[in-house]
Order: structure tokens, then C-alpha cells, then sequence
């Protein structure tokens, strides 16, 4: 399905993070990703939208407790 998956710069715009730091949630386990046979990254929509959603709860997690 077109738009299914995302470039590690689509992903990052939707996180509202930089590519590396895209990069670097992919590494640590963070966020899951597929490597394409030229060594580029994939991430599916889905996932990318449910690490923001945690994000955004963990910051308000944290925010109420200040």
C-alpha cells in the first residue's frame, strides 16, 4: 500500500526529529525498521505514529509531575 512506509527523512519530519536522530531511535531498538538490500532504512507509518503517540504521553507524564 502506497505511503505504508516511510524514509528515515519522512519519519523524522512526522516525529518532528531530525533524520539521525531517526537513525539513532532505529539502532537502540526504539523504533522498528526494515534495511533495504542499498542500505537505506524503512519505517512503517504505523509504527513511526505510535512512537509519537508515546512521546507525546511520556512529555505529558512528565509535565504533571512538575
Amino acid at each position: 500500500m502506497p505511503g505504508e512506509w516511510l524514509t528515515t527523512g519522512q519519519a523524522a519530519e512526522l516525529l518532528g526529529v531530525s533524520r539521525s536522530t531517526v537513525v539513532r531511535y532505529i539502532e537502540a531498538g526504539t523504533l522498528d525498521a526494515r534495511r533495504l538490500p542499498g542500505g537505506h532504512w524503512r519505517v512503517r507509518r504505523t509504527d513511526a505514529e505510535r512512537l509519537l503517540g508515546s512521546e507525546t504521553e511520556s512529555e505529558r507524564s512528565g509535565q504533571s509531575r512538575r
